[in-house]
């Protein structure tokens, strides 16, 4: 596809090039993370090059589609700004066909998502309730919202949740359950507690990333050079948007626990 874009001529119908692009784009999409490949600013460039062919030739699914789209790769780039008004858009018209009311639910997810990286907690649970009402038997946007209400400490209501979503999937197997438990015991200090529910989503996949929430539970239990380390690694590999992610986290969980030492420490890998 790429030779074949890269090889058209001027007076190749801007539709078809348009669809090329979106297409190639969707496909580097597909490809799995880290791939060579897989370049999301580039991905981005084609999804914006095809916005326009598809305005002028009053194509209104296809740039709800390519909204939809762009905005995932502006949040893989942690650009969580800027992926809300394509998401805004790609919503607003998506609720207009009843068929696509499954693709409206997810991008209300990740809308929701993305609002809860910025610190937008209360909207983004707002968010969640309206992608709830429209598939109320989805496990995993139960899960998704637990782990928001969880940021936003209001912990009784995410625990329920997630009793909800394992009466919903009538088994406890989900990954990411458990790593919503950990989330939730380090909430509540529990060093411990959130230790051996990352053992269990280890179990369940030894490749998961779990290095972010590592370096929370290693604080808590007081082992300051292993946390030092890892976050050394975290930050090291994070863009912007989740920098700004990680500190906000650790910085609540220092203000919550000024007993414990090492703060310093790690606040000076953040700055």
């Amino acid at each position: 596809m790429q030779r074949l874009l890269d090889s058209l001529s001027a007076d190749v119908p801007p539709l078809f090039e348009a669809a090329l692009l979106r297409d190639l784009a969707d496909a580097m999409g597909r490809l799995p993370a880290g791939h060579a490949a897989r370049k999301l600013e580039q991905m981005e460039a084609y999804y914006r090059r095809a916005l326009p062919a598809y305005r002028t030739a009053d194509r209104p699914f296809n740039v709800l589609w390519t909204q939809r789209a762009m905005a995932s790769v502006l949040g893989e780039q942690g650009r969580y700004e800027e992926t809300l008004e394509p998401l805004q858009a790609a919503i607003a018209g998506l609720q207009e066909y009843e068929q696509y009311k499954n693709e409206v639910t997810w991008a209300l997810s990740e809308y929701a998502s993305d609002l809860d990286s910025l610190g937008r907690t209360e909207e983004a649970v707002a968010a969640y309730e309206n992608a709830i009402a429209l598939l109320p038997d989805a496990a995993p946007l139960y899960r998704n919202r637990a782990e928001t209400l969880i940021h936003a400490r209001r912990l009784k209501e995410a625990e329920a949740d997630l009793a909800h979503a394992v009466q919903l999937d009538e088994h406890e197997n989900s990954l990411y359950l458990w790593y919503r438990r950990a989330q939730l015991a380090i909430a509540r200090g529990d060093g411990p507690q959130a230790q051996q529910m990352l053992n269990e989503v280890l179990k369940r996949d030894s490749s998961f990333d779990v290095a972010m929430l590592s370096v929370q539970v290693s604080w808590l239990q007081g082992n300051l050079q292993i946390a030092q380390e890892t976050l050394q690694m975290v930050w090291g590999k994070a863009n912007p948007g989740e920098r700004s992610v990680i500190r906000r986290d650790l910085e609540r969980l220092f203000d919550e626990h000024p007993e414990i030492a090492g703060r310093d420490v790690l606040e000076s890998i953040i700055q």
